[in-house]
């Protein structure tokens, strides 16, 4: 598949992304062997994709917002009779975006034992995906409060695990099955901009969520409270609060 994406800037709006799958069933080989006589189904299965992703309208360039002044009786919106009134927006735009690609490798298998009654799933997967298009805040000095960016490089690697048994099934068509499954991925932040090893993505009440290089995707970044050489709260002796960490 080949997009080109009108958001993005003329140099760099087309972007190509394949995908190939491939599936063994083994089980079809064995079919005169002593191992159909329990395993009744066998495939192991591979793939490799690719995705692309462009960006909203508008960041390529540092626009402008109509002006709403706060009054004390309410707010005044422009234009304001024939009066016009624009203000410069909080986001520098950035003409060079490139779109995001995500690139995904994936293997398994599908196995199926004793006339049906026992199956299992198993998948194995490495994503890594490139040039996230994040606004990043900026110091306030510069007159803006984000910049657009392409950001560096997130990996993500886990597994699943599917597991079926049908420990009762009985001629009259009852029948009982049981289903398990797990899950578990790993995510890491490979790079970020030259010489920035933290951006903050979102927050709340004094929290916030950041992708930080070396760590998960989404962490949470807080200043916790000091703790003395036994793992005790360090209280302010006159206002009874809390000292912060140094770290």
């Amino acid at each position: 598949r080949n997009d080109w994406s009108s958001t993005l800037p003329t140099a760099n709006n087309s972007f190509f992304y394949p995908s190939v799958s491939m599936s063994f069933l083994f089980s079809e080989l064995l079919k005169e062997s002593s191992v159909n006589n329990f395993l009744d189904y066998g495939k192991i299965r591979s793939s490799f994709a690719q995705v692309g992703n462009d960006t909203g309208p508008y960041q390529l360039t540092t626009t402008f917002t109509r002006t709403s002044i706060l009054g004390g009786f309410g707010n005044t919106n422009f234009p304001f009779g024939n009066v016009a009134g624009l203000m410069a927006g909080t986001t520098i735009g950035n003409p060079d975006l490139k779109p995001e690609k995500t690139s995904s490798f994936e293997v398994g298998a599908e196995l199926g034992f004793f006339k049906s009654r026992l199956a299992l799933d198993f998948s194995y997967y490495a994503n890594k995906s490139k040039n996230q298009i994040l606004s990043i805040p900026i110091p306030s000095s510069t007159g803006y409060g984000f910049r657009v960016v392409n950001a560096g490089e997130i990996q993500n690697k886990g597994i699943e695990l599917s597991l079926r048994g049908t420990p009762v099934r009985t001629a009259s068509g009852l029948s009982v099955e049981l289903y398990l499954t797990y899950t578990r991925n790993n995510s890491k932040v490979v790079d970020l901009l030259p010489g920035i090893d933290q951006v903050v993505l979102d927050g709340f009440s004094g929290m916030s969520i950041v992708a930080a290089k070396g760590k998960a995707y989404g962490e949470f970044y807080a200043v916790a409270d000091a703790k003395d050489a036994q793992g005790r709260t360090i209280v302010d002796a006159e206002t009874g609060l809390p000292l912060p960490s140094p770290s």
